[in-house]
C-alpha cells in the first residue's frame, strides 16, 4: 500500500520546503527518494533542496514513461501535484511505501 501525505498550503508559504524536509529525513533512514513529476518540478525541488543542504540533490528523478515497480518500496515526492498530474508515471495498486504531496489551498476551494 502507497500511503499518501499531503500538505495543503498557498502560494509563498514554504510547501517545497516541507517536501525538503520529508526527502532529508527519508534520505537519513536510509530510505530510496524518488522525485515523481516534470523535469521543472524537478528543478524547482532540486534548487530549494541544495540551498538547504549546500549539497547536490540526492533525490532521484523518476519521468513519466518508467513505470514504479510494486517489489519496491517507495518514498515519493511531488511538489504541486496538480500541475504535475500529468507527468506521473503509472502507480499500480501493488506500490508500496510514502509518498509525500503538496498541493495548493486553491486547489481545494470550491
Amino acid at each position: 500500500m502507497l500511503r499518501k501525505h499531503i500538505f495543503k498550503a498557498n502560494r509563498g508559504e514554504g510547501k517545497t520546503k516541507w517536501l525538503v524536509e520529508r526527502a532529508l529525513e527519508a534520505e537519513d533512514s536510509g530510505l530510496t527518494t524518488i522525485y515523481i513529476g516534470s523535469v521543472t518540478g524537478y528543478n524547482i525541488f532540486s534548487q530549494v533542496y541544495e540551498g538547504l543542504t549546500h549539497h547536490k540533490c540526492k533525490v532521484e528523478y523518476h519521468h513519466g514513461d518508467c513505470p514504479l515497480y510494486p517489489s519496491i518500496s517507495h518514498c515519493l515526492f511531488t511538489d504541486e501535484l496538480m500541475h504535475e498530474i500529468h507527468h506521473l508515471p503509472f502507480i499500480g495498486p501493488a506500490c508500496s511505501g510514502d509518498w509525500y504531496i503538496t498541493m495548493s489551498a486553491e486547489d481545494f476551494e470550491t
